[in-house]
């Protein structure tokens, strides 16, 4: 396990698709703490010594009331759905329950 700061330090700088690329991951952090997410995996050639990763891939372990959220027409959940649900960006992965975050 690591800290926001501990990846943004070791994987985010260094390169300027490096320092793109952990935007995007510390939004997807900021909306699934919104949320109430309960955990969040990142994987791929981000988490390497590549120079120039090709992309972040992620997976966040929504909440229990995550449609309830979307329902009630929260902004953080709503912004979180149609990245899940368009694939936009196609890096994050949702598991809705533990029994989805513990396949594989």
């Amino acid at each position: 396990m690591a800290t926001e700061a501990e990846v943004t330090f070791r994987f985010g700088s260094g390169t300027p698709r490096r320092r793109r690329l952990i935007l995007r991951l510390r939004r997807w952090l900021e909306l699934s703490r919104l949320t109430g997410a309960y955990r969040f995996l990142v994987d791929g050639s981000f988490i390497t010594a590549k120079e120039e990763p090709n992309d972040i891939d992620a997976v966040v372990l929504l909440s229990h009331d995550f449609e309830h959220q979307i329902l009630k027409g929260v902004d953080a959940a709503l912004e979180l759905e149609e990245m899940l649900l368009t694939r936009r960006p196609e890096e994050i992965f949702a598991a809705e329950d533990t029994r989805d975050w513990t396949i594989g």
